[in-house]
């Protein structure tokens, strides 16, 4: 098992997790499977892109009807499959760019100022 990179990871760190890998195998548990299980559960309480815009969208309330569901329709339109479930703290700017950008190329560039003036907010709204 490895528990990472010199010199990211001090000599004394890699003792400890040795030493936390060791007393897992004397309880008979995998290390490496109960590493992958906490990294799937971590992964499931990760508050996704997806959850945050729709958590933003509805403390708008001085929207229209009409307006809240253009609004609406158009992040699960375009943002939602792109970057949706992945969690709000794992993104770079670039990332958040790469949708906007697949509308842009196809010439809505309306829609695609718009999606960055969203994306914005909803980041803002998320911090």
């Amino acid at each position: 098992m490895a528990f990472g990179v010199y010199p990211e990871t001090s000599l004394a760190d890699a003792r400890k997790k040795r030493d936390e890998s060791r007393r897992l195998v004397a309880a008979g548990i995998d290390p490496r499977e109960h590493k992958r299980a906490v990294r799937e559960e971590q992964a499931k309480e990760a508050i996704t892109f997806e959850s945050v815009a729709r958590e933003w969208h509805a403390t708008n309330n001085k929207w229209s009807e009409e307006h809240s569901r253009r609004v609406l329709k158009s992040l699960e339109d375009n943002l939602f499959p792109a970057i949706g479930k992945r969690s709000i703290d794992s993104f770079s700017t670039r990332d958040l760019l790469v949708p906007i950008k697949v509308v842009e190329a196809t010439g809505r560039l309306e829609v695609a100022s718009r999606l960055q003036q969203r994306t914005n907010a909803i980041m803002r709204y998320a911090v």
